[in-house]
């Protein structure tokens, strides 16, 4: 039962704030810019966890192969220590800020202090606000290609596991030939 018919309508600021935005459309663009800026740091940071949650699974695999091949332990290391990079840079060093205070404030967190801000602001962004979007968009290009190409090599390091012989890793689709 249809209680009346739907119409449209249009959200616009009450324009109640102290120091509302001088330029309302660029601050919906820039909103839109780091809400999609957001949206792929997270999830280059979330997939880096997948495989690096993934690496036990392998190295144990690694072991159960009855041949011992040099080339996929080298492989192997070589993987977990680009995961580990790419989650310093995306994350920041946690020894660093450990042992010796405050560290360089990494992409993840610079992304999270733009994002916070906007939500918490009436006014337009800040030139520190756009500085700090080029700043993680310039370099978050370098670190996605990087986590492009550990993917493949994951992925190349799991076939060859399957071809080896290897016990299974989660999320590889076993080989079996019934002869």
């Amino acid at each position: 039962m249809e209680l009346c018919p739907s119409q449209s309508f249009e959200c616009k600021p009450l324009n109640i704030t102290s120091l509302p935005p001088e330029d309302l459309a660029s601050l919906k663009a820039f909103n839109e810019k780091v809400a999609d800026m957001a949206k792929a740091v997270y999830a280059a940071d979330n997939h880096r966890q997948k495989l690096n949650e993934l690496m036990p699974y392998i190295e144990k695999a690694l072991l159960t192969i009855q041949d011992k091949d040099n080339a996929l332990l080298k492989s192997y290391y070589s993987i977990q220590n680009e995961l580990k990079e790419i989650g310093i840079l995306l994350n920041g060093d946690p020894l660093i800020s450990r042992y010796e205070g405050s560290s360089r404030t990494s992409i993840k967190s610079k992304v999270d202090i733009i994002t916070g801000e906007l939500w918490s602001t009436t006014s337009g962004q800040t030139k520190t606000f756009e500085r700090s979007y080029e700043e993680v968009a310039a370099g978050f290009d370098a670190i996605l290609n990087k986590l492009r190409v550990v993917n493949k090599q994951v992925q190349s390091l799991e076939a060859k596991l399957e071809t080896a012989g290897a016990s299974a890793t989660p999320g590889r689709v076993p080989g079996w030939r019934n002869e």
